[in-house]
């Protein structure tokens, strides 16, 4: 019995999931990036009750806590945003390790329904925001790890290959540019890694019941405009909901209709220029390892030099 299988042993009489958990998939557990790794199974409310059926679900075993206490506050906030939470704890046994009982839905959002799935990313997004701010609602510019970003948008410059023109000067403009985005963005805090294969869904379109689910948190303070920015670079070739020019253009008008604050449109075009080429030039060393993608060199070249012409 490797190491994986025999913490899913002993999850399983724990008093928070003993007779509740069924029929774990022992078959393969492998780690993912972060170290976790994933069983799924089945879920009944009526612990011993002898039912061969339950609720689909998928226990994250590593999580680390972050993502945890968040899913378990946000959840309890807003049930709407992520999966259903049947349980979670922060040892298995005497080992601290932090775990979540899930739902297992059966569609990730992924890039297939076009401009709805983006709107139903976003409006998750922004009900994360808002959720958020009920549970902690002091976040402001102060919490924005502003040099850890600048740092990444630096490490653009020394790629194996020339960064694209007027990188150099983008860069030397971050301080002044970061200090007039947090001026100009409510700082909110983020789920962290918003983007497609981050979000989950029960019902695929056009079914009405159809809603974004937020998976795999890291929640971070940032301005808001971030993170729709990053899923538009790094899921290039989004498309937006309403014919929206940007997914922060998009998010801006859902953060409206739910009464949040929104910049100028000048004040956003900006935010949102600057946001998508700091993000192009970050992900800029990776660039040479899109093959999947035809053309996202000149997309990422096109969002620098946009970014550029507005910075400073």
């Amino acid at each position: 019995m490797d190491d994986a299988e025999r913490l899913v042993r002993v999850l399983l009489d724990d008093p928070a999931v003993a007779g509740r958990l069924r029929d774990p998939d022992m078959g393969v557990l492998k780690p993912n990036y972060s170290g976790a790794f994933m069983v799924r199974g089945t879920w009944t409310d009526e612990p011993g009750d002898g039912a061969a059926t339950g609720d689909p679900v998928i226990v994250k075993v590593g999580a680390t806590p972050n993502e945890a206490r968040w899913t378990r506050d946000i959840f309890q906030v807003d049930p709407g945003v992520v999966p259903t939470l049947y349980a979670s704890g922060d040892a298995i046994g005497d080992e601290p390790l932090w775990w979540l009982v899930m739902e297992r839905c059966p569609h990730v959002l992924g890039w297939q329904w076009g401009g709805v799935g983006y709107g139903m990313l976003l409006e998750a997004g922004v009900r994360f925001q808002l959720a958020s701010r009920q549970i902690a609602p002091h976040f402001g510019p102060s919490d924005v790890r502003v040099r850890w970003f600048c740092d990444l948008v630096r490490r653009g410059l020394s790629a194996d290959f020339p960064a694209p023109s007027g990188a150099k000067q983008l860069v030397a403009n971050l301080e002044g540019d970061w200090a007039w985005v947090l001026s100009h963005s409510r700082v909110e805090l983020c789920h962290g890694d918003l983007h497609a294969s981050n979000a989950v869904t029960r019902a695929a379109p056009p079914d009405p019941r159809a809603r974004a689910l937020l998976i795999d948190l890291s929640p971070a303070a940032l301005p808001w405009a971030y993170e729709p920015a990053y899923c538009e670079v790094l899921w290039w070739r989004t498309q937006t909901p309403n014919g929206e020019p940007t997914l922060a253009h998009a998010m801006a008008a859902i953060r409206e209709r739910h009464g949040l604050e929104v910049p100028a449109p000048a004040d956003l075009e900006r935010l949102a220029t600057l946001f998508l080429g700091w993000h192009a030039l970050r992900f800029w060393p990776n660039e040479r390892h899109r093959s999947h993608a035809p053309g996202y060199e000149a997309a990422a070249r096109a969002y620098i030099a946009a970014a550029r012409e507005v910075s400073g």
